[in-house]
């Protein structure tokens, strides 16, 4: 019976988390340029259905700064985007390499329950291995 070569290990970059700021602060900045943008398509949108945002808009507008509403929608499009960009990135990085070696030490020795089931497995894939080296 053939060993089989142990797989190589990827190293984490130290360099990910930087990147991931990077790509916030790159988001931040493409919502802060789009939002004011959106606010005037939904402005425009409303206008030709019922108009009713748009005095919305200006109320809100009397209680507080005029550009409120512009740095709200920033900050919703800006949560979007990165919500949109750490569920892509979960899709492509798949399983953590790290936790091959975390099943591999086995239950913890505290947890006499998960101990004991442990060997029980590890027993019979003894037997299980024994019997087919002996056929």
């Amino acid at each position: 019976m053939t060993d089989m070569a142990p797989k190589k290990k990827k190293k984490s970059s130290g360099m990910l988390p930087v990147l991931g700021l990077v790509l916030a602060i790159l988001l931040g900045v493409v919502a802060v340029i789009v939002g004011p943008l959106v606010v005037e398509q939904l402005v425009k949108y409303d206008n030709n259905n019922n108009g009713n945002l748009e005095r919305q808009f200006n109320d809100f507008d009397a209680d507080y700064d005029p550009i409120t509403v512009d740095y709200v929608v920033s900050g919703l499009l800006w949560l979007t985007m990165l919500a949109l960009m750490m569920f892509v990135a979960a899709v492509f990085v798949g399983e953590d390499p790290e936790h091959e070696a975390v099943k591999t030490l086995g239950p913890s020795p505290a947890n006499k329950k998960a101990v004991a089931k442990a060997l029980r497995r590890d027993l019979r894939e003894a037997k299980r291995r024994e019997r087919e080296r002996n056929k």
